[in-house]
Formats: structure tokens, C-alpha cells, sequence
């Protein structure tokens, strides 16, 4: 009952809904129209402007423009005047990889908001009639901004915020690999009358050496 209720809304918006729908099998495919009926004859806008009309009627109507909180409040209040129970979620988008850090750097500009749905025999599921596109990945002289980033990140993870248990796993790193050093230097007891394979060893390290 909660994901129905409804405000006073103008009939016209419960007549597209069920215009946009009329047919569906089920509320799945209702919903699935919807949000592609959003999606294709909506275009993504961040300006904003003063109407004397309702802001979701003015956007369905009159501007067909909007922001993620336009067409996440359009797709919710359709599907709850369809009685299929529905919720507006904020967040945040998955933001954009950096492949110097791989990590993906989310910024306050990711910030999004979308729709779940609730079916039975289904649970809640993710509906984004937005069609706000994906940052495109930053190549040529822009790739410098991702490896500041990277630097910094790297700055802060092991400078600014290196704590006493990374100072620990590094010390045992440091006495484990000395330990393997060592070992891999220990001559065993019965090589002690076979010097020309120590000297032929050291050939091939000093020539290895000088290779590289």
C-alpha cells in the first residue's frame, strides 16, 4: 500500500500510462514499456525553469525535458497509477575507470536517481528510464588527468592514510622475501667440491646481468 499512494494528479497522466501499456501481458512488460517510452521520446536536461503547471505534468507534456529526478518520478507515478507498487532510489552511477588505478572514480556529478519496481514472485527490480549517457573514456592528451588521479589516489592509500596494520603486512613482506633471498643463496653441503658449477652459475648470472 505504501509504494501506491499517490498524489492529486492530473487524469492525463494516468490516461498516457495506460496508453503506453495498453496490451501488456503482465506488469513486467508494462513496466519494461514504460520505461523505454521514457527513455526514446524524453531528452536529458539539467536546466531548470518556472511553470505555473506541475512539474511532472509541465515535463510529460509541455517541456519533455529533464533531469534523472524527472523521468525517475515520471516512471513511479505512472506505475503506481497502473497499481503496480514502485519506488524512486538516489545514489550514485558506477562513474568512470581509471585503468592507472583501476578503481572507478565516482564524482558528486555521478549522482543519479532511478526506479524499482516490485513484482511478485520477483522482488524489487531496477528500472532507469533515463537515457543519460555513460561518460565516454578519456584518451590521447586527456589520459594525464586519469594518472593524476591515480597519483593521487595512491598518495592518500599509502602516505595520508598508511595505517599501523599496512606498516605490519609490509615489515612481514620485508622479512619473508629476505628469508626466500637467503635461501635461494644457501649452497647445499655436497656442492662444496664442485666449484666449476659455482663458477659457471656465476658466468651465467654475470652474463645474464649484463643482458639485461
Amino acid at each position: 500500500r505504501r509504494f501506491l499512494q499517490l498524489p492529486d494528479l492530473s487524469p492525463e497522466i494516468a490516461r498516457l500510462a495506460r496508453d503506453v501499456t495498453a496490451g501488456s501481458r503482465d506488469p513486467l512488460e508494462a513496466a519494461n514499456r514504460l520505461s523505454v517510452f521514457l527513455s526514446t521520446n524524453y531528452s536529458y536536461s539539467l536546466s531548470k525553469r518556472e511553470t505555473s503547471v506541475d512539474l511532472l505534468q509541465d515535463f510529460l507534456f509541455n517541456r519533455k525535458a529533464g533531469n534523472c529526478e524527472y523521468f525517475s518520478a515520471a516512471l513511479a507515478v505512472m506505475l503506481r497509477s497502473l497499481d503496480i507498487p514502485s519506488r524512486v532510489v538516489g545514489g550514485f552511477q558506477r562513474g568512470e575507470w581509471n585503468p592507472y588505478g583501476r578503481y572507478f572514480m565516482v564524482r558528486f556529478s555521478d549522482a543519479h536517481a532511478w526506479v524499482e519496481v516490485y513484482f511478485d514472485g520477483l522482488g524489487w527490480m531496477t528500472f532507469d528510464p533515463s537515457p543519460r549517457a555513460q561518460p565516454e573514456p578519456r584518451t590521447g592528451p586527456w589520459a594525464w588527468s586519469l594518472q593524476l588521479d591515480a597519483a593521487r589516489m595512491r598518495w592518500y592509500r599509502y602516505v595520508v592514510n598508511w595505517s599501523q596494520q599496512d606498516q605490519r603486512v609490509m615489515v612481514a613482506t620485508v622479512q619473508r622475501q629476505a628469508q626466500d633471498f637467503r635461501l635461494a643463496f644457501a649452497w647445499p653441503k655436497d656442492w662444496g667440491g664442485k666449484s666449476w658449477l659455482i663458477a659457471a652459475a656465476g658466468l651465467l648470472a654475470a652474463g645474464g646481468l649484463g643482458w639485461l
